[in-house]
This record gives structure tokens, C-alpha cells and sequence, in this order.
């Protein structure tokens, strides 16, 4: 086809797929980009190419006027008299030429990634402002304990409540009742450790060596039901925290955590088991917030 339109061997080169390092070549000797496309999501080619130094004409077609936003450069993908005059003044125009220049270091200056992260996230908040009502999802929690005893279960159930719970239970003839439940080994292996929104770890004075190492390896919030002071490892697991739950009269909740330098201190919140309520919901904010 393009011998059938003139053109010789050589005059016309289709490269394939080609590496950052040579497109990058390509864009800076070529003496004109062009970007018939009639539809693309953004147009980066073009901003690209801007990016890199060469002058670039696109189609007036979906998003891709809004990258150089310099209407001049611009022209309609089926109409093939205005496409090659536009691509003519690109090439032979240096008046032309230098506008196209222009736009295209504006174009690099407006589209930064900071730029472009900026207004997504003023985008997303002007959304979020539109709505009245905003309902969160439910979060998805594991909780790994002993489960040796009714109060394991009795936090389970209350968090089951506002949230959707999986139970990794260390106690080998005892499980959570009621519930999706599992044994620690199980967490890491048979079960995606990372598709939780968190893992909570139940620890006190007694608290199996198998809960002790799954929280060393897969990090979560750690709610201690004693004093810290009195449980296993508890400066190592505070440490290692996305977030703590401590018990009123606890002392400082930071005392057993030696917090690196220029390290951020785990989120500590003071909880009692005599009001689970607020206790679930202190959790639910360090899950939420963190």
C-alpha cells in the first residue's frame, strides 16, 4: 500500500516493538511525532513525546486534544486533506514548529506524575463530597489466638458483628464454634496472609508459641489482654505492630516498644474487655485509619 501511494523502500519503516531506550532515541530525532488515533484512553505517546523534545501533532478525537491542549495541532482522524496539512505544517512551518514546542514543554510541565496524582485525588474528593451518605465496606479480619477459653470467642463474636471474621485458632482440640475457623499452621500456607484488611492477635501471659510466630512473620495489631509488661515477647511484638490494643492501667503504652529512629510508633489504643463495644470500635478505627 504505501508503494502504492508513492513511497519507496525505506521511506516507510514499521519497527515493532521497540525498548524504553530506543523510543526514546526515535522520539528525540524525529523531526515530527503524529497521533492519528480516534480514540485512546489519554494519549501518553504524545506526552511523551513532548517529554522528550519533539514536536507532536495528534487527532482531535476523545481524550487526546486534552495532552498538548493546543487546538492548532490538532486535526479530525478521517478527514485525510486536514490531517496531512497539519502534518505539513509540522514539517515544514518553524514558526508552526515553535508553537508546537511550546505546548508540548507546558504539556510536560502540567502532566508531572505529582501533578497528575494531585488533582486524582482533588477529583476523588469532590466526588466523595457529593454523596450524603457514605457507607464503608465491611472489613475483612483475622483473628489468631489461643482460643483456649470463652473469652477468645467472646472477642471473636463481637467483632464478627461489624465485620467479616476468619478465626486461626492454636489450640488443638479447641476451636472457635459458629465461625470459619482454621489452625495457625494453616495462615501463611493454606491461606493468603496478605488478603486480610488485618490480622488481630490475641495475646496475654499464656499465649502459644504458635500465635508468637505467626505474628513475627505476618505483622497486624497486636491486642494484648494483659499488661504488656507480663506478656512473651512483648516488646519484639510492639515493634513489629501495625497497631496495639492495651489494657487500661497499662502503663505508658509505648514502654514496651524500643521504636527505631526516625521510625513511626505503632498506633496504640487503651481498651477494656469490660466494654467490648468500645473496644471493637477502637479497633475497627486503628484498622480503618492505619
Amino acid at each position: 500500500r504505501a508503494r502504492a501511494r508513492g513511497l519507496r523502500d525505506g521511506d516507510l519503516i514499521v519497527t515493532d516493538y521497540v525498548d524504553d531506550q530506543v523510543l526514546r532515541a526515535l522520539y528525540q530525532q524525529a523531526r515530527l511525532f503524529v497521533m492519528p488515533s480516534s480514540y485512546e484512553g489519554f494519549g501518553l505517546p504524545a506526552l511523551e513525546a513532548a517529554r522528550c523534545g519533539c514536536p507532536a501533532v495528534t487527532s482531535n478525537a476523545a481524550s487526546v486534544p486534552e495532552v498538548l491542549q493546543y487546538a492548532p495541532s490538532t486535526f479530525a482522524p478521517g478527514d485525510l486533506d486536514e490531517m496531512a496539512n497539519v502534518i505539513e505544517r509540522g514539517l515544514l512551518d518553524d514558526e508552526f514548529r515553535l508553537q508546537l514546542r511550546h505546548a508540548g514543554e507546558a504539556a510536560a510541565r502540567r502532566h508531572t506524575w505529582e501533578q497528575v496524582a494531585d488533582r486524582t485525588v482533588s477529583a476523588c474528593t469532590r466526588l466523595a463530597a457529593g454523596h450524603t451518605r457514605h457507607h464503608a465496606p465491611r472489613l475483612l479480619v483475622a483473628i489468631v489466638g489461643a482460643f483456649a477459653s470463652g473469652r477468645d470467642e467472646r472477642l471473636a463474636r463481637e467483632i464478627a458483628a461489624v465485620a467479616d471474621v476468619e478465626c486461626f485458632s492454636a489450640s488443638v482440640d479447641r476451636r472457635p464454634a459458629g465461625r470459619r475457623q482454621r489452625g495457625v499452621a494453616m495462615l501463611g500456607r493454606a491461606v493468603d496472609a496478605w488478603s486480610y484488611d488485618a490480622i488481630v492477635y490475641l495475646v496475654d501471659e499464656c499465649t502459644p508459641a504458635a500465635v508468637l510466630d505467626a505474628a513475627r512473620r505476618y505483622p497486624g495489631v497486636v491486642w494484648f489482654l494483659a499488661d504488656p509488661a507480663a506478656c512473651p515477647d512483648a516488646a519484639e511484638l510492639s515493634r513489629g505492630a501495625r497497631a496495639r490494643l492495651v489494657p487500661p492501667g497499662a502503663g505508658s503504652p509505648d514502654a514496651a516498644a524500643s521504636v527505631a529512629p526516625f521510625a513511626r510508633p505503632a498506633p496504640t489504643r487503651v481498651v477494656s474487655l469490660d466494654d467490648l463495644d468500645a473496644a471493637v470500635t477502637g479497633l475497627v478505627e486503628l484498622v480503618r485509619t492505619g
